[in-house]
């Protein structure tokens, strides 16, 4: 599994790359200055996880092209509010997690990352 994490936020970022890289994930980072697109098929990543921003008209176009170039796409959010998750969900999204306090980082993880979930099955909602 290839992960594409950007770096809209960077802290978060940082930490669950080497949380990744530690779970032996493949990983890549992107600022958003840079060709996310690029990036994109460059790396061909099973995953990308957008660090913030996630409303941004950009963000939203990468996220809508990828559900028909096959990268699934999550998000980390301050804000886990029900009806912003669900039209996260809408606009392509697999999954959303709050990200977590400075406190919460020792036992930080993406559980769909780290028990290797299969994708499809998040895709499709199972």
């Amino acid at each position: 599994m290839k992960v594409l994490l950007t770096l809209q936020d960077v802290e978060p970022a940082v930490r669950i790359n080497a949380l990744l890289e530690r779970e032996n994930i493949e990983t890549d980072v992107v600022s958003p200055l840079d060709d996310i697109r690029g990036a994109i098929k460059r790396e061909k990543p099973d995953l990308i996880l957008f660090t913030g921003e996630l409303t941004d008209p950009a963000t939203v176009s990468i996220v809508k092209e990828q559900l028909w170039e096959g990268a699934a796409v999550a998000g980390l959010s301050d804000n886990v509010d029900t009806a912003l998750l669900e039209r996260l969900r809408t606009i392509g999204f697999i999954e959303i997690f709050a990200k977590p306090t400075a406190g919460q980082w020792a036992s930080a993880d993406i559980p769909v990352i780290k028990r290797g979930e299969s994708l499809d099955a998040l895709k499709e909602g199972g």
